[in-house]
């Protein structure tokens, strides 16, 4: 069956213009599908995601290097070219370079006069020289070269590439079929799953059973007070901040906020905002609702500097904070 390819092409852009299209063009003869900085601005840090996620979908990575090392990004000290190279090897796409063999003979404004911008380029060229490479004179050269190589490494180190759904074939067809299925019958008893309610809970304390919770003071030496509670009233504390998700923080805040009053019945000197829930109490109510089935860890990607613990409800758990907290007709 046919296929097609998805070919990352990473180089400086402004000395290769005309170059990137000769390639661009032969690549699109080719049947491939070309990929490269023509469609995002790489000096945008923001952007960097994108571009490693293209690269991600790419099958082969094609790198072209001349006079010029490019714009440097500041926390590396490296230009965007080199780490979508590091990048690529690192993932392990396919790579194949082509570095310009008479960089004496260009014209100034392609070259770099900068010492210390002509040494990051020759450094560049070192490690490039460890993978599979090729020299180029000229566009048309290059544009041969490039069709050349990458039909060898094609052959060499086969890719999934893209299929016209029409070219597969009917065993193929009638294997998607059968997974699909398979996956639908899975997701079928998945949400069976779901909606029963957990077994083997009716051994831990829940409901109208109680607890004692302690409550501690940021300063000072007064005596903590322990506070009455059922699970059912915890559950209906936490449970609706809990329906997206929360950080343990944020729990502990809106507890504290919620059983104020019951603070100021055991203890007369209280005083809002310098009292909070006593760190054993905590995750003994959270190990409950664990246990209870009520809530569990979300799997939520965020960034890497939030290192805050979340919560949010299970389908058992919703099911339990609309039986405690929604509002029921009143019958006649």
């Amino acid at each position: 069956m046919d296929k097609k390819y998805q070919v990352f092409v990473s180089s400086t852009y402004e000395d290769l213009q005309e170059e990137r299209k000769a390639v661009m063009e032969a690549l699109l003869q080719m049947n491939c599908f070309p990929v490269g900085m023509e469609y995002f601005n790489a000096a945008d840090d923001s952007q960097w995601d994108v571009i490693t996620s293209l690269i991600d979908e790419c099958d082969y990575y094609v790198l072209i290097v001349a006079g010029r090392y490019g714009s440097i990004e500041e926390s590396s000290g490296k230009c965007y070219t080199q780490k979508e190279y590091e990048y690529a090897v690192k993932k392990g796409v396919p790579v194949i370079s082509f570095v310009h063999s008479d960089v004496k003979n260009l014209p100034s404004g392609k070259v770099d006069s900068d010492a210390s911008t002509v040494k990051k380029l020759e450094d560049f060229k070192k490690e490039i020289s460890k993978k599979l490479w090729q020299k180029w004179d000229n566009k048309d050269s290059l544009a041969s070269a490039v069709v050349l190589s990458l039909n060898k490494l094609i052959k060499s180190k086969p890719r999934t590439g893209w299929v016209r759904y029409v070219s597969l074939s009917a065993e193929a067809n009638k294997q998607i079929l059968a997974l699909k299925e398979e996956n639908e019958a899975l997701r079928d008893k998945l949400k069976q799953v779901e909606d029963e309610d957990p077994k083997g809970i009716e051994i831990f304390q829940q409901g109208e059973d109680t607890v004692l919770i302690t409550v501690s003071y940021y300063c000072g030496n007064r005596q903590y007070p322990k506070i009455k509670l059922t699970w059912n009233r915890i559950v209906s504390i936490l449970a609706p901040i809990l329906v997206d998700e929360s950080s343990e923080e944020k729990m502990k805040s809106v507890f504290m906020d919620s059983i104020r009053e019951d603070v100021l019945k055991v203890d007369k000197g209280y005083i809002p905002n310098f009292h909070r829930i006593e760190e054993d109490s905590f995750q003994q109510i959270k190990v409950q609702l664990i246990a209870l089935r009520i809530i569990e860890i979300s799997d939520r990607k965020r960034a890497v500097k939030d290192t805050e613990t979340y919560w949010h409800l299970t389908p058992y758990g919703f099911r339990v904070m609309m039986n405690l907290k929604a509002l029921r007709r009143k019958v006649d």
